[in-house]
């Protein structure tokens, strides 16, 4: 066989095996796979280390059971934007064409722009913790499935000690309130410009007295007398 078909067979076969392995549905059972395996070994590691050294333990752990460790990629910047610069070289050749991969400064430039500007956003996204419990709340607490009470949020502001928590709940409040008031509800307007008008003055006070310290105890008993207002 002439070394040209050879060549262009064994590329060929290298970038099926390729769209096999981006397979979607492979791709997430790997995923899965990787996502139990991970804590597992962290898991273990949690267990038989302490706490300042579980980072080290769990890549110890795994470089042990499965022959191979991640540590460079997670821990060092400039590994891991040489890893996400692969993978974009990979993706680049299954899902481009060959006249578009084959052009090396759009291949460079994709590649800088994949990496820079999807993946290591992307990553530094997910492992944020904010970001993750604020996702497991917007999928569990719906409208539909869950009822805020009076007393969760009189909870909420009693126990608070966080100034822009506070400042965030004020914003949500007056949005859930001009919610209510575009769907006409039954609230006469007097009535809501009074309710309005009580948590403006509960948030207000728990925030001037967070922001001056002076949580002393006549301020914390006239903020208790104002939160046991119903």
């Amino acid at each position: 066989m002439p070394k040209v078909e050879e060549s262009s067979l064994n590329l060929a076969f290298s970038k099926h095996e390729l769209r096999e392995y981006c397979d979607p549905i492979n791709l997430y059972g790997r995923l899965v796979n990787e996502f139990a395996a991970h804590v597992k070994l962290y898991s273990n590691a949690t267990k038989t280390v302490e706490k300042d050294r579980t980072t080290e333990q769990i890549f110890q752990l795994e470089e042990k059971e499965i022959g191979y460790s991640r540590a460079a990629v997670c821990i060092d910047y400039t590994k891991e934007k040489e890893h996400f610069f692969q993978l974009s070289h990979q993706l680049l050749y299954v899902h481009g064409s060959q006249r578009v991969f084959g052009c090396l400064p759009y291949r460079e430039l994709a590649k800088e722009i994949l990496t820079t500007q999807v993946f290591q956003p992307l990553v530094k996204l997910i492992c944020d913790p904010d970001y993750i419990s604020q996702t497991i709340i917007w999928l569990l607490c719906t409208p539909e499935n869950i009822a805020i009470d009076n007393e969760s949020f009189i909870h909420a502001l009693r126990s608070s000690s966080n100034l822009n928590k506070l400042r965030v709940i004020d914003q949500m409040l007056m949005t859930e309130i001009a919610i209510q008031r575009a769907k006409d509800t039954a609230i006469s307007s007097n009535a809501g410009e009074d309710i309005k008008a009580r948590l403006n003055s509960l948030l207000d006070m728990r925030i001037r007295f967070l922001a001056s310290g002076s949580e002393d105890s006549r301020s914390q008993h006239s903020l208790d007398s104002s939160f046991s207002y119903n």
